[in-house]
């Protein structure tokens, strides 16, 4: 209990990342931080050294027991433990998918997916989800449903007595008897479509060529293939460029990150916005000058719906930002659509194949790539290590680190740039280069 009378709920930290743990423990309300813990074989000895009430574990957390054993002591003494994972399953035969089982089978019913707000860890050690909201919220993010976990959340709410929310559309492969929609407008004739025994489902076909046109206005994607925060840093660019124009920033994010980072409402704006006839305004929200096109955990857009989200007509600006997925027939379909793609590496020693690798597979495809470093440090003992060979050429901007501006300003729903000088300025260089690929497109 704190000075002033307030209950305060005592808890260790053992999110893996110093920053956050500072950030948790002195800037937000309602803790009282007894310890922290930096791999997970200690969380057992510090669990019994403080008999904390609650918990705060991350599956990035160092060490080599899974997280449901590390947990595991925490559970027997009745901690409430709030587990922040790094990535939300986006099928039943996830790896994933057996770490979140064997969470929920000793009751850790509080999982939250990156990205992850101040304000939800706090809520959730004060007021933990039953065990019914967290199996309908990981439900949601399944891609196809899985029958079986569908058929027990079904009995689930007949016997709490709640009404049933519906399950995601299923996606077109799903559907028995109807062709999957081809993201090009008809196959070429040396590739004819090919249909799948059984389902009839069409084939997806795989090919280097654009399979969306070039956008009509400026345009550039923000991809990361190893997870480097290609999210905020679209959303800080968004906001440095709408202090000069109006911005549309379209999230295609597998989960999507722009609603959370902006703690909009969880409304699917995507959905909404593609059902609006032509001519009518779209249910966009405006964020300043930024038009932001959030779309719904666990639903993905259609190839059929891709040229409408890029257009104008559903969402306004003069300069479009999008927030790419990391993989998949999306971002095949629109990496061939946008002026240039904004390749973000954190290129440590572990992620410099993807990185390279990356880089090296937009630029098959005739994407102008525009690489930038984020939370770049030069490995310890590197000696000659050069961003600039992992890029295949030196990058546009350089980022520094700093992870507790980007927590405190996704707790408080604001971009990065507009929170921090420093991080603004860093991203200087690339709106002056996206700038200038703009003048010369113009001149040609």
């Amino acid at each position: 209990m704190s000075a002033g009378g307030e209950v305060r709920v005592r808890v260790i930290l053992a999110t893996g990342k110093p920053e956050l743990d500072a950030f948790l423990s002195e800037r937000v309300p309602g803790f009282e931080v007894v310890d922290t813990v930096h791999y997970r074989e200690a969380l057992g000895d510090v669990a019994r050294r403080w008999e904390p009430e609650g918990a705060v574990v991350s599956t990035l957390l160092e060490g080599r027991m899974p997280i449901a054993e590390a947990v595991f002591p925490l559970r027997v003494r009745d901690i409430r433990v709030v587990v922040l994972c790094d990535r939300r399953p986006q099928k039943v035969s996830d790896p994933e998918m057996g770490e979140i089982a064997d969470l929920l089978a000793m009751g850790v019913t509080d999982l939250l997916f990156s990205p992850v707000r101040a304000d939800d860890v706090v809520s959730r050690l004060k007021k933990p989800w039953t065990f019914g909201q967290a199996v309908r919220d990981l439900l949601k993010g399944i891609r196809p449903p899985s029958k079986k976990l569908g058929g027990l959340l079904g009995r689930l709410a007949e016997m709490r007595g709640e009404e049933q929310e519906p399950d995601p559309e299923p996606a077109p492969r799903e559907r028995a008897g109807r062709p999957r929609p081809a993201l090009r407008e008809r196959p070429r004739p040396e590739e004819p479509a090919r249909e799948d025994e059984g389902n009839g489902s069409r084939e997806e076909e795989e090919t280097q060529e654009p399979l969306l046109g070039r956008t009509s206005r400026p345009s550039a994607g923000f991809w990361s293939p190893v997870g480097a925060g290609a999210s905020t840093l679209a959303l800080s660019f968004a906001y440095l460029l709408s202090r000069e124009r109006e911005v549309a920033l379209l999230d295609l994010g597998q989960p999507p990150a722009q609603g959370a980072l902006l703690c909009l409402p969880s409304e699917d704006f995507v959905q909404r916005a593609l059902s609006v006839p032509p001519g009518e305004p779209a249910p966009v929200p405006k964020v300043g000058r930024v038009y932001v096109l959030p779309g719904k955990a666990g639903r993905e857009p259609r190839g059929v719906d891709l040229p409408q989200l890029l257009s104008p007509g559903v969402l306004p600006g003069e300069f479009l930002v999008v927030d790419l997925p990391r993989s998949g027939p999306v971002l095949d379909a629109v990496v061939g659509a946008l002026w240039a793609v904004v390749v973000v590496g954190d290129p440590d020693w572990l992620h410099v194949d993807a990185v390279r690798s990356g880089a090296s597979y937009l630029r098959a495809r005739g994407v102008r790539v525009l690489p930038v470093v984020n939370r770049h440090a030069v490995p310890a003992g590197a000696a000659g290590f050069d961003v600039g060979d992992v890029f295949g050429e030196e990058p546009a901007a350089v980022v520094p680190a700093l992870p507790a501006e980007v927590y405190g300003a996704v707790a408080m729903g604001v971009p990065v740039s507009k929170r921090c000088g420093e991080f603004a300025a860093a991203l200087g260089p690339l709106v002056r280069a996206l700038a200038e690929m703009e003048v010369r497109e113009n001149v040609r």
